[in-house]
């Protein structure tokens, strides 16, 4: 059956309508959620609207064609000329224009002082629009994650970004990170391991400990190239390594050891592997 959140074939619309559903459906989350945005002098939820693809109080069909460019991804609204506009991404840069578009847009239709959020896969560098507050989906993914066992929306939408990440992996979709983060290895009688979850994990895993300051100091190379397609798909488990600064120069990573990482139907290894192919000295 086909899950609730999938009503878009493009996957930053899929993403963006879960979010939409989640906030609309459970509206004690919206106000703590503007609040997680640094929204500040949000009027009464009562008040507040949520729409995707449109401008408040202006129907897609009535918009000039340079303002139908200027459609946010969401926004959340009152009638008294407050909004929130929000442009998402997953696998396109974050356009600075498209931004503009998107505020001048609003300011043409009384939204005076619109806040801007992006959400993205990384943050950029740098932003040059003071007023635009950038966050990171797996940012999103930790605040509705913390709220899952008192709202059955923040949990379902949890999940759908679990799943939809799963499934963009399969697919090999160019995401340039994860848009969710590693919280633990659960697999058991109840959620036991598949091929899907293990790839999701291990890739989760190996940025997290890739990143890690303390492995540095061992050598791991936290720039280095880890495996470039996680294979297993029929197996008992998926597997990925850590390379080490001293190997940058290596034809491949069987020439010098490795810190292995293997996630396994039954147990997960951790690993210093000296491969057959090192050489002496």
């Amino acid at each position: 059956m086909r899950n609730v959140f999938d009503q878009y074939d493009q996957p930053e619309n899929k993403l963006t309508h879960a979010l939409v559903m989640t906030l609309t459906h459970d509206r004690k989350l919206l106000r703590p959620f503007l609040d997680f945005l640094d929204i500040r002098e949000i009027p009464s939820i009562n008040t507040l609207s949520i729409i995707e693809q449109q401008i408040p109080g202006s129907p897609q069909s009535a918009l000039e064609e340079d303002e139908s460019k200027g459609l946010p991804d969401a926004c959340v609204f009152s009638d008294n000329g407050w909004a929130v506009l929000f442009e998402c991404k997953i696998q396109a840069q974050i356009n600075a224009a498209q931004i503009r578009r998107h505020r001048n847009t609003a300011i043409r239709h009384d939204f005076k002082s619109p806040h801007l959020i992006v959400i993205a896969v990384d943050k950029p560098d740098r932003v040059t629009d003071s007023d635009v507050k950038t966050f990171e989906w797996k940012e999103l993914y930790s605040w509705f994650s913390h709220r899952m066992s008192d709202s059955f929306w923040a949990r379902e939408f949890v999940r759908y970004m679990q799943t939809f990440e799963q499934k963009m992996l399969a697919k090999d979709y160019d995401i340039r990170g994860t848009i969710t983060v590693f919280d633990g290895i659960r697999f058991d009688a109840d959620n036991p391991y598949t091929y899907r979850e293990g790839k999701r994990l291990i890739r989760l895993l190996g940025d997290l400990l890739q990143a890690r300051k303390d492995l540095h100091k061992i050598g791991v190379d936290p720039k280095g190239e880890r495996r470039s397609a996680i294979t297993g798909k029929g197996g008992e488990g998926v597997w990925d390594f850590l390379p080490l600064v001293a190997s940058r120069n290596a034809k491949q990573f069987t020439d010098f050891p490795h810190l292995t990482i293997a996630l396994r139907k039954a147990h997960t290894i951790a690993a210093v592997t000296i491969p057959n192919g090192v050489k002496g000295g």
